[in-house]
């Protein structure tokens, strides 16, 4: 993907690996859950809510780490820098087609994104990623 180029697909379930800290807008009419991977030895790996739900735009700065939320409506996602940051989404969770499973990076984190949260996730909600400068 190159720098201001958006990407869109149909997406309710959307992680970020975030290789260095980095400087991230969301913009969606719901409000947003944002839930960092955190670990210990006793509880393995687990999702801490990082901040305040995100509502209408909002901007955040990242430090390094794995986060993940889930959207209802259609969200448009701007990071400053397509190498610090990669996205990786699905229609829901729950998707497991054998021709496009998850990446392998992401299944050990994989009991740690399931079970929460009683939203009814929407397959046709629109995740719109744009690289490039954010202001």
């Amino acid at each position: 993907m190159g720098r201001g180029l958006p990407f869109a697909c149909f997406a309710s379930f959307v992680v970020l690996l975030v290789n260095t800290s980095a400087e991230v807008e969301f913009t969606s009419r719901e409000a947003i859950r944002l839930d960092r991977l955190a670990y210990t030895e006793m509880d393995g790996y687990f999702a801490d809510r990082h901040g305040d739900l995100l509502q209408g735009a909002t901007r955040l700065r990242l430090d390094e780490g794995v986060y993940h939320f889930r959207a209802v409506r259609d969200v448009d996602l701007r990071v400053a820098d397509s190498a610090a940051v990669t996205v990786v989404a699905a229609p829901s969770f729950l998707t497991s087609d054998p021709k496009d499973p998850w990446p392998p990076a992401l299944t050990r984190w994989t009991s740690a994104f399931g079970g929460r949260g009683g939203r009814q996730l929407d397959p046709t909600a629109v995740l719109t990623v744009t690289y490039g400068d954010i202001g």
